[in-house]
Formats: structure tokens, sequence, C-alpha cells
């Protein structure tokens, strides 16, 4: 019997419906279209109809080389969303967190669908959405998707990625017919660092902390700060509103990992629906859901930095040095690497199409670290992000660690005529306990450092009375509505990725094995100016694919 990761306690239920019962019936049936049945029963107006030769072809492709039996690939092509109630849990957990304008703006539009005298500008039909058949429904959708408004094109990414997300993590039957383990192979309990996050008692009174220097956030540059100023010898506090997962719950099952891991359940879209963004929300942040690829940032991008934005320290020998000390401490090397038969297709295919093809560096301290779930936890504790290579050296220093605490401003006085930061300000709330149990916490220190990432550090900054530019975008979860420096919020960089896919006659089993160990680096120059695109081979860690 294998072992596999002990189970975590998901979020519990949503404290209220986020939609009617009406709005939720035209949003299920939304979900059954985008995650349709496939049949070869007589014409169904709620299933796609092929005829025997495509149902068995279909039938046939998905039990290639593997030991499914019919029945089991039968119920796969037959399972709906709105018979899943695993899905309609999660969804509703994911529309919950939707900000109010914008779960309110899709309740009106659902409300439009469901009746025939209103449906007529939304679908093109006078006919309630659910009452539709299938191949209309499809009809819909596709016309979102094409039309030359741009909000129907953000409601069609926003619905048909949300159906599918949701669903590939919360079937059973796709991990069984895909092959994807819930637990990698050889999975044993390993020992993490005995972290003692500081507790405040049950009392609900206002706490009063003080401490050196006070480090928001726990990702990858908190957890270089708090190791250096911990090590110089001064008292330093790190806070995280996310909570800490020791090695023996992960790596997470994909059922519960984006509500425990990832920033709005890994599905935090723009406002503009044009990208989806897969930010950390846990403790150790990104760098406890990333890979262990570790590339110095290159020469271009420091030029460019340097040249056309006026930060010359980018070009500076000392910061050369700082990122020589970074790999160093996580012991970042290419020489510990087996890699996998995705990665390896990739350099071998590079290399003979005349390409620069080669290892990447990994921060596994000179581990082999042959694992491919590590975007849903290290497991063997080997990936030297924050939690296991810098946070325990500021540990062992006295540095003190608070789980739960969302920080909701900084703490400003004016002296000199300038506004200095002396602390902050937010609330505390227990692992595994709701709002009722939650505690206004205030933090003082002589040194304040907001790290909680590029997304929310700068609602942090705005809530805090600092003003940004009434050009930028306020996002969903601000406070802040005044506006005047330009740079808070703004100067944010997404490289977008787009995936293919290739299909193999021999297994590739693409979800073991090094992640990102190799990348084609030939057409990352095409406009002479350091713009353009690099081959990576991605893991198949099928929630976040």
């Amino acid at each position: 019997m294998e072992l596999a990761p002990a189970a975590t306690t998901g979020p519990g239920a949503v404290d209220s419906e986020p939609l009617t019962r009406a709005q939720w019936d035209v949003f299920m049936s939304i979900m059954d279209t985008v995650i349709s049945c496939r049949s070869d029963e007589p014409l169904n107006p709620s299933t796609v109809r092929r005829s025997e030769t495509e149902y068995n072809k279909i039938v046939h492709d998905i039990r290639y080389e593997t030991t499914l039996d019919t029945a089991t690939v039968d119920a796969f092509l037959a399972e709906k969303p709105s018979e899943m109630p695993l899905f309609q849990d999660m969804v509703k957990r994911v529309l919950a967190g939707f900000p109010h304008d914008k779960l309110s703006t899709l309740g009106n539009v659902l409300s439009l669908m469901n009746n025939w005298a209103t449906s007529f500008p939304v679908t093109g039909y006078l006919c309630s959405f659910p009452k539709l058949a299938l191949e209309n429904r499809i009809v819909v959708l596709h016309s979102w998707r094409n039309s030359s408004l741009a909000s129907f094109r953000v409601l069609f990414k926003q619905l048909t990625t949300i159906a599918k997300h949701t669903y590939v993590r919360t079937s059973s039957l796709f991990s069984l017919v895909s092959g994807f383990p819930s637990a990698p192979s050889g999975w044993y309990s390993t020992e993490s660092f005995p972290f003692d996050f500081k507790q405040l008692g049950p009392s609900r009174e206002p706490v009063y902390l003080e401490t050196d220097a006070i480090v928001v956030g726990s990702g990858c540059g908190a957890g270089v700060v708090a190791r250096n100023i911990a090590t110089a010898g001064h008292r330093v506090m790190v806070v995280d509103k996310s909570y800490h997962l020791p090695t023996f719950l992960l790596p997470l099952d994909h059922s519960e990992a984006f509500s425990h891991l990832f920033e709005q359940s890994g599905l935090l879209v723009s406002e503009d629906g044009s990208i989806t963004v897969t930010s950390g929300s846990c403790f150790g942040g990104g760098g406890t859901v990333n890979y262990s690829a570790s590339l110095q940032t290159q020469n271009t991008v420091r030029e460019e930095w340097a040249d056309k934005r006026g930060l010359t320290f980018f070009k500076s020998s000392e910061f050369q040095t700082c990122l020589d000390n970074v790999c160093k401490q996580m012991g970042v090397s290419d020489e510990y690497i087996r890699h996998n038969q995705g990665n390896s297709v990739l350099l071998e295919g590079g290399r003979k199409l005349g390409f620069t093809a080669k290892a990447v560096p990994q921060n596994t301290a000179g581990s082999e670290h042959y694992y491919g779930h590590c975007s849903l936890g290290c497991w063997r504790g080997e990936k030297q992000g924050p939690v296991n290579g810098w946070f325990p050296d500021a540990a062992k220093c006295g540095a003190e660690f608070r789980e739960g605490f969302k920080v909701d401003r900084v703490l400003l006085s004016k002296r000199s005529g300038r506004q200095i930061a002396y602390g902050v300000t937010g609330t505390w709330i227990p692992r595994g306990c709701g709002d009722e149990l939650a505690k206004a916490v205030t933090i003082k220190a002589k040194r304040v450092i907001i790290s909680a990432g590029s997304l929310c550090s700068p609602i942090i900054l705005k809530n805090s009375g600092l003003k940004a530019n009434n050009t930028t975008p306020v996002p969903f979860w601000s406070d802040c509505r005044r506006a005047q420096n330009k740079h808070i919020g703004r100067n944010l960089h997404l490289h977008p990725i787009t995936f293919v896919g290739g299909v193999f006659k021999e297994e590739t089993r693409p979800w073991e094995g090094g992640i990102l160990t190799s990348v084609v680096t030939s057409l990352d120059n095409l406009d002479g100016k350091g713009h353009g695109v690099r081959q990576a081979f991605y893991p198949y860690a099928y929630g976040l694919s």
C-alpha cells in the first residue's frame, strides 16, 4: 500500500450563497456547456451527440495503451458539473471570493439570461438559457468569444476558465483517465523545520506588539530580508495573511491545493480578462508553489532597467554580488539534474534545430530533486525557497513568525516634513477559525518592510494613505480612492505563457521528474532589445495547466 500526504482541512462552506437560485441554475447550465457530456445515446438536448463511429474512436483514443475499461471511459465522458457536488462546492467558494461589484454584475447578466423576454441581447435567443439545447448554448458561448464587445469576451474567458479549472480539480475520473496520481510515487513523510508560530490567546481585546523590524509577507523577498536582519542581531517579526503547511501535508491534492496555496484559488483574472495570474498565497508565498528553476537576471533586462529607467544599481557589480550570494545560499546548480522525458525532448529537439538549448540551474542545494509535484508544495523539503532555505536561519537567530495576520495598513507619522513608517495594523485570525475570532493587532517597529508580492504590496500602501496616480487602476480589494503618486500600483509587467502540447506513442508520465530543468533561448531577443520568447517544459499539474 502506497503512502500519501495527510489530508488538510479545506475551507468551510461559504457564509451565504453567492447567487440566487435562478442565477445559480443559469450559471450551472453554462458550466455544463463548457464541460459538456458526450454520448452515443439518441439525440438529447443536454448532451453532445456523436455517431457510434465517432464515439468509439474517442473511447479508443482515451483507452490507448491503458488498462481503463469501457465503463470508466463512458462514465468520464458523461460527467456533468451540475451532478458533481464537489465541483459545485468549490465553484461557490470561487464566486464568494469575487469582488462585490463583479459578482453583482455577473448575477445581473445571469438574471437576464434566465428570462426569455430579456435574454436576446445576451444570447441571441428569445429563450431562457437553461432551456436551450446544448448545441445552441455552445453557439452562445462562441458568440461571446468572438464578440466585438470586450465585456462579452471577458465574460467568456472568466466563465470558461472557472469551469475548466474547477472541473479538473474536482473530477476523480479525470485523474483516473489521465493517469495523474494524487500523490507522488514513492512518497513518504518528511520532517519540516519546526517553526514556532506565535499565538495571541482567545481574548477579543486588541493586541499591541513591538519589534525592531517587521516584514509583511513571507515570499522570496521576505525570506532574504528576514534572514539578513535576524543574522545581524536585530529583532525581526515576519507576518503573513496565510498559513504554513508542513511537508507531511505536501503536496496537496488538487481538490484542496488551490484554496490553500493560491490567491483567489488560482483564478485571479485581470479586469479585461486578457490574462490569468497564478499567485502564491501561503506561508512562503511564491517560493512555496513555484519551481526550483533559478535563472539570474539577464544582461538585457539589467541594461534596460539601468539605461531606460535610471536604476543604475542593476548594472553594478554590487547587484551581481547579491545574485551570487542568493544562489550560493540556495545551492543553485545544474550539476545534479536528471531530466524527465519532456525536458529531454526539449533539449534534444532544440539542438537538432540548431537552437541554444541548455539546462536550467535549480535551487535544490545539491539534491537531484526528481519530483514533479512541487507546484503544490515540496514534500521533500529540498527546494530552497523561503520556508526551507531562508526562514530557518532567521528563526535560529530569534526571528518571530505569525501566520493568519492580514495587514490592513502601514502606520505613518510626520517627522521633519517626511512621512515615516513606525508599524502596521491589521487583523489576526487563528488557524482553522473564522472571522468570529478575528482580533485587531498593532505592531510597532523601527523598520517596516512591505514584501507582500507585486499584487498585494501596492494595496497595503494605498490603504495606508499613500496616494496613487488617478490613472492607476484601483484593485477591488483596496479601500483607497485617492490619487497622486504615479508609482504605487504601476510598473507591473507580466510575461504571458501559452501552451503547446505533443502526443507521443510511448508513455511520458509528464508529472514525474524535475520541473523546468531545460530551456531554449534562441528566440528570446527577437527585437534586438532583449524581448522575445523562451521555450520550456511545463509540468503536468493539470489544475495549473
